[in-house]
């Protein structure tokens, strides 16, 4: 459903890739996806748990978008949710942030590494009555062959992609 004004920084180049992307999916995919709920709220073990995408405000603006983000910040850009434990993405940099039986997780990544690795980041949490841990999961993969099926398939943009996503110039 993206449609012009897109948000904030989103470029037009960067907009015509995701509406490739959209047209892609089937019909049944592109229900599912429509049905997901904005945000996830689950409770486990006495913790309140909130599964996001980002902070958003209810026009869809990101608030105070920061690669490495702060305490100061995930408290500011997290204010308005309850919850012990934040795990949240958009931003592709791994950030894990733990005080006052607060922990905000962004785990990074699965597919555009950032730092130009072929490395899926992801995490296992793991929640009993009285302890709360986090472990950083790295999962290696092939980026050559991800580089090589981008340039197979040319989509709209791809050569931007490729340089801001993959470091290829």
């Amino acid at each position: 459903g993206l449609k012009p004004p897109y948000p904030d920084g989103m470029q037009e180049g960067e907009a015509k890739h995701h509406l490739w992307e959209h047209s892609q999916l089937s019909s049944a995919s592109k229900e599912y996806i429509q049905r997901l709920p904005y945000k996830l709220e689950l409770e486990r073990e006495k913790n309140k748990i909130l599964v996001l995408h980002y902070a958003m405000d209810y026009n869809n603006n990101y608030i105070n978008g920061k690669s490495n983000p702060t305490l100061y910040d995930c408290k500011n850009m997290f204010a308005d949710y309850n919850a012990d434990i934040i795990l949240y993405g958009h931003r592709h940099m791994p950030s894990f942030i733990s005080s006052d039986k607060k922990m905000y997780i962004n785990c990074g990544s699965l597919g555009c590494p950032h730092n130009f690795e072929g490395i899926a980041k992801g995490g296992i949490l793991t929640l009993n009555e009285n302890n709360v841990s986090f472990e950083p999961i790295k999962v290696p993969y092939d980026l050559n062959q991800v580089i090589q099926h981008i340039d197979n398939i040319r989509y709209s943009d791809y050569e931007f992609i490729k340089k801001i996503f993959y470091g290829v110039k």
